[in-house]
């Protein structure tokens, strides 16, 4: 249609897109191509999480009664003792994981005997255990949510380590720097 002259249009227009009106059939095409654009988003979004939720790691559960390695209840008592404080608690802990004879097959065991020799600041048994826990932790294995509050890491420790690393070296330059001057 274009622009009529008489006087009952004058100035009129074609009907832009907009101003058509759309027979029932139109309208049902266009909504059922609208909502099958909104399933297929909604099932790429749903591939995605289940995607994600499937590729993640899953925890190593160990029983309880197994008495080898490090059980839920060590792992959650380990877990409250970590904490710089409570080192005495933590030393009976420990004990009690260095009894089990195959504890350095443990990630978690070897996590929480690391831990506790970081606090007390024993710099040699805290390198040889991160040693032992770097060799032994793979990138499929999940550390207890107990005891490294969802890290997932070991750089927690290697920067602990690393950092007394550097402050031993510091005590024994002082060390042979005072023994010199005497």
């Amino acid at each position: 249609m274009s622009e009529k002259n008489d006087s009952s249009g004058i100035g009129q227009k074609k009907p832009t897109l907009l101003m058509r009106h759309f027979s029932k059939e139109e309208k049902l095409g266009t909504v059922w191509h609208v909502v099958m654009v909104v399933i297929f988003i909604e099932l790429i979004v749903l591939g995605i999480i289940i995607y994600h939720y499937s590729s993640q790691k899953k925890a190593v559960v160990y029983d309880d009664d197994n008495g080898k390695v490090c059980s839920g209840v060590i792992l959650k008592t380990a877990g409250e003792e970590l904490a710089p404080a409570n080192t005495e608690q933590l030393k009976k802990t420990v004990k009690q994981i260095m009894s089990f004879s195959d504890y350095e097959q443990d990630s978690n065991c070897l996590y929480i005997v690391d831990s506790y020799y970081i606090n007390i600041g024993d710099y040699s048994n805290a390198s040889k255990y991160l040693k032992l826990l770097e060799a032994r932790y793979t990138t499929s294995f999940v550390l207890s949510s107990e005891i490294d509050g969802h890290y997932n890491s070991l750089k927690p420790l290697i920067i602990k380590v690393s950092n007394m690393s550097v402050l031993n070296n510091q005590i024994d330059k002082n060390a042979q720097i005072f023994a010199g001057k005497k």
